[in-house]
């Protein structure tokens, strides 16, 4: 898992793939996020996909979306942006993302966010 700055996904070669990228929120440790039948440890606020472009540039819209008033091209960053009380937190803490390389991204997105829903009974914050 890495930082998730525009910095560091630029410079990270595995992102110029089609694949799943997730992110987290991390305050020197994953954040205990309540969910509906149990707190998700591990911090997961996001699951998106990546398959007809790549993942850099994904994460730069989630990234530009938070912090650009004129880009609102990535639904989670929109959602962060336009909450003052969300956009407050999220900027008091760490992001954090990984990947999965996967030229079948969205059936992956997909499998994922149904095994994350049947574990904790809904989506990730930030997908809903």
């Amino acid at each position: 898992m890495k930082k998730l700055t525009i910095e560091n996904i630029r410079s990270d070669k595995t992102l110029i793939e089609h694949g799943v990228y997730r992110i987290y929120l991390f305050n020197e440790s994953p954040l205990k996020i309540q969910r509906f039948l149990k707190p998700d440890e591990s911090g997961l606020i996001y699951i998106g996909a990546a398959e007809k472009t790549e993942l850099v540039y994904r994460l730069s819209c989630f990234l530009n979306t938070i912090k650009n008033n004129k880009q609102n091209n990535h639904s989670a960053g929109f959602k962060v942006k336009t909450n003052k009380n969300l956009n407050s937190f999220i900027n008091n803490n760490t992001l954090m993302y990984d990947v999965i390389i996967d030229l079948n991204a969205k059936k992956n997105e997909k499998n994922l966010i149904e095994k994350y829903k049947l574990e904790f009974g809904e989506v990730p914050p930030l997908n809903g």
